[in-house]
Formats: structure tokens, C-alpha cells, sequence
């Protein structure tokens, strides 16, 4: 048994050492079970992030094409903030400092607000307008040029010229399309994106003119179902658009009988009708009728006043009668019920 002995007996320097070798395994066995905490990551999902890189981009590519218009920082509605290019952040930031007494002195002032990037107010200071109408804000751009123009007639062209947004353009052309009319100046201030400085810079350049011509017009009556587009347009409240709308219409009926007809076309409303109602007059000798006993399908359900079950009815009972007489024969024979009869009367013929 010495032999063993000898063999398992150790000096102090081989058994600390012994030690420290036996640590080195256990830390390595240890390193080698739990490596897969290092390095089996969890793969990070980036597409948040890149949605959002997309996002900033596309609001680039937006903002580059925002509408500019002069605007007073202290009253300024949302949907205005969101045409200027602010995002909803912005715009909560600005109405939070608003709500709680704040107030917007001087431009510079609008830089103070979190989230606002030096691009987006280098955008917008030079249209910024503050109650004290500083003379930064009425300094009238290098693109600008002023000259006399009638809004009633103006162009596209022109109008940006004078200084007019895109938007602005549109909403002008949009009211005029739709019958509307500048009587003075101030009106233009009517139109949603026009501010008081940016008008007050060109009201002096704004001629409108109430020639003889308009004055003879305003009383002239027109026969509604001869009228062409150019007659129709010269009804004081009905612009290119109602014309074009009252002519598809009337084609389609064959012709009006009532002046509230005019309710059916698609736009026009009470307050139209009244405005135009002493400029118009309907000869019912001009209606196009439709022959009850000669007209297929395709031609009667063509009227808006006839629908499938009434043009059904209607050929069913001619192919039963051979010929129709009279309009108290349909009326009496259920083919319309009263009120479909009283609009429909009038478009008949036998």
C-alpha cells in the first residue's frame, strides 16, 4: 500500500495546483452547457424600424409639396397646421402651449417648440403673421408680382403669380365652377386659406367688374329646356358645372315640366332653386315623350322615371291590350300608382 501512497501523495505546490486546474474544467464544462445563451441571440426584428425610415421618407416627399399660405400661429386650426406640413405631435405640442396661456410673439417664437425642425420653420417663417402684423411678415416675396385682375376671371396662371397657393387656386376654381361669384374685394376672404395680411397686400390690385353686359344678363329669363350651355351659364348662380349637370339631366327626362325638377339634379339645392327661379322659364311644348305603344325596353327604362318593375308591367299589359289609349287605361289598370302617374303623365305619348 505505500505505493498508493506515494502515488496520491502530494506537495502543497502540486495540489494548488491540482486545484486550480480541476477550477478551469468545471468553468469550461459550465461555459459549454450555457453557450447557447451568447450565442443563440434573439434575433432582433427590424421592421418596425425600417416602416418607420419608410414613413419619415414618404413625409419628406410630402412636405415638399405642402400648401403655404400666410397663417398667425396663435389661431391657427388643425386642418391649416396639416396643410403647412406639421405632423398630429406638432400640432398637440402647439395647441398644449396655446391652452395653457402661451402665446407666439414673434416668429422666432415657433421654433421653441419640441418636435418643430429647423426645415419645417425655414419652410414657414417667412409666411408667419402675428397680431402686430410685423413688417417681416407683410415684406411681399421675390416671386410675388402684383397687378390689377378681376377674381371672376382671373387665370390659373395669374393667379399664382399674385401670390395664390395651390390650394388657394383650387378652392377659387372650385366656388366659381360651382356658380359662385366675387360682388366685392372682401369676399375673397371668404375663401378657406386666405389670410387677412395676404389679402391686405393685394386688395388694392382687385377690380371687379359690373359691366353693362352682367347687369343685362341678371335680368334676362331663360327657357330651361332649349337652353345651351352658354345660355345656362349666363344664369346668375349656375356655373359651368350646374350647366353641364342640368343638361345631362334634362336629356335624360326628355325635358322639364316643374321648376322643382331642377331639384333632381344632383347638387342643386333649395337655396339654388330660389336664387335662380325669376331667371328661368319651361315650355312644356319642348318635352321629348316617349311613344307608349311603339318604345322597347331599352328606350322606356332609359327615363329616370322608369324603373324595371314599371317598364315590365307596362309592355306586359301592351302585349295583353295590343294597342294603349289613354293614360287613365294604365292608371286604371294598376301599371302606375298615383304618384308614379302624376310624374310620369307628362313623358307619354300614344
Amino acid at each position: 500500500m505505500s505505493w498508493f501512497k506515494d502515488y496520491f501523495n502530494f506537495s502543497r505546490s502540486e495540489r494548488n495546483g491540482t486545484i486550480i486546474l480541476i477550477s478551469i474544467i468545471i468553468i469550461e464544462i459550465i461555459f459549454l452547457k450555457y453557450s447557447y445563451i451568447f450565442v443563440n441571440k434573439k434575433i432582433i426584428d427590424y421592421s418596425r424600424f425600417e416602416q418607420e425610415v419608410d414613413n419619415f421618407k414618404k413625409n419628406i416627399k410630402k412636405n415638399n409639396t405642402d400648401t403655404i399660405f400666410y397663417f398667425n400661429p396663435n389661431n391657427t386650426k388643425y386642418k391649416e397646421w396639416k396643410l403647412l406640413g406639421l405632423n398630429d405631435k406638432q400640432i398637440k405640442t402647439i395647441n398644449n402651449y396655446l391652452s395653457k396661456g402661451g402665446k407666439f410673439k414673434k416668429p422666432e417664437d415657433l421654433k421653441k417648440i419640441y418636435g418643430l425642425t429647423d426645415s419645417i420653420y425655414a419652410k414657414l417663417k417667412n409666411y408667419i403673421t402675428l397680431d402686430n402684423n410685423n413688417i417681416k411678415a407683410n415684406k411681399i416675396t421675390k416671386t410675388q408680382k402684383l397687378f390689377y385682375f378681376d377674381p371672376n376671371n382671373v387665370n390659373k396662371k395669374d393667379l399664382k403669380k399674385l401670390g395664390f397657393s395651390k390650394y388657394q387656386i383650387k378652392t377659387i376654381n372650385n366656388y366659381l365652377s360651382k356658380g359662385g361669384k366675387f360682388k366685392k374685394p372682401k369676399d375673397l376672404l371668404k375663401i378657406y386659406g386666405i389670410h387677412k395680411t395676404f389679402y391686405n397686400k393685394i386688395k388694392k390690385y382687385i377690380k371687379i367688374k359690373n359691366n353693362i353686359k352682367n347687369k343685362q344678363n341678371n335680368n334676362l329669363v331663360t327657357e330651361i329646356n332649349s337652353a345651351n350651355k352658354t345660355n345656362l351659364v349666363k344664369i346668375k348662380g349656375i356655373g359651368e358645372t350646374f350647366a353641364n349637370r342640368i343638361i345631362k339631366y334634362r336629356n335624360l327626362l326628355g325635358g322639364f315640366y316643374n321648376k322643382k325638377q331642377l331639384l333632381e339634379v344632383y347638387g342643386l339645392t333649395k337655396d339654388k332653386l330660389n336664387e335662380i327661379t325669376n331667371q328661368i322659364k319651361i315650355d312644356t311644348l319642348k318635352i321629348k315623350k316617349i311613344n307608349i305603344n311603339k318604345a322597347d325596353f331599352k328606350t322606356i327604362i332609359r327615363h329616370p322615371y322608369f324603373n324595371k318593375s314599371i317598364t315590365t308591367k307596362l309592355l306586359d299589359y301592351r302585349k295583353f291590350a295590343k294597342q294603349i289609349k289613354s293614360h287613365k287605361e294604365l292608371l286604371k289598370n294598376n301599371i302606375f300608382t298615383k304618384a308614379e302617374y302624376k310624374k310620369i303623365r307628362p313623358y307619354l305619348q300614344f
